[in-house]
């Protein structure tokens, strides 16, 4: 069902969105490996998650907070894609174990590290879900950053805006080695700044 309801939403984003947003990734395509992959941008808009997919040819299972996936209007499509609903006390396990679940079986994970949309477009610090993942998943990091965002549909707008939206790519950051939350630790401590720097503005868009 999920590799029916992914094909069907890219088929829309392709027909839809592209042309609306005029969605379009600048410099070199992403370096992504063929086993799994947490895929790390910054979040600025509703329609991020989709902005991401559309510049990469892997699906992409997003992790996102579960007020945002309750909503009565948008649930049906989440579960469509299968996406990841994760929130507080046992949500929140229960949703990184299902990350961690696809990433060894070797598939691509997308999230939000920032954990919540930004209001003007700056970076918030990143939460430590992004570093349990890649220690257990034994995944690498690829960090996006995306520009136009913030106007396409903004935390408090009624409705999307046309926007010019482009997606930049930095380098894939190796996962966070060893079984150890020491490991864990190092990896969030040492590649939190690597990758907000990647993100934005480290990214070349010119």
């Amino acid at each position: 069902m999920y590799e029916r309801g992914y094909a069907a939403a890219r088929g829309a984003m392709s027909l839809c969105v592209r042309p609306v947003f005029l969605t379009r990734r600048v410099g070199p395509y992403p370096e992504l490996p063929d086993g799994p992959v947490i895929v790390c941008a910054n979040h600025a808009s509703y329609l991020d998650p989709l902005f991401v997919q559309m510049v990469l040819q892997r699906r992409i299972v997003f992790v996102m907070t579960n007020d945002f996936y309750s909503r009565p209007a948008g649930r049906w499509f989440f579960k469509l894609v299968g996406a990841i609903p994760v929130g507080a006390g046992r949500l929140a396990r229960d949703g990184l174990e299902r990350a961690i679940h696809l990433l060894r079986q070797g598939q691509s994970v997308g999230i939000f590290p920032e954990g919540r949309l930004s209001r003007d477009g700056r970076l918030g610090p990143p939460g430590r879900g992004v570093a349990i993942m890649s220690r257990m998943g034994h995944a690498p990091v690829l960090p996006l950053g995306i520009r136009g965002n913030l106007r396409a549909w903004p935390k408090g707008a009624a409705w999307m805006r046309r926007a010019d939206v482009r997606i930049a790519a930095g380098p894939l950051l190796g996962p966070a080695s060893g079984p150890t939350r020491e490991a864990e630790r190092g990896f969030a401590r040492d590649s939190a700044t690597r990758l907000l720097e990647q993100i934005q503005p480290g990214v070349r868009f010119d």
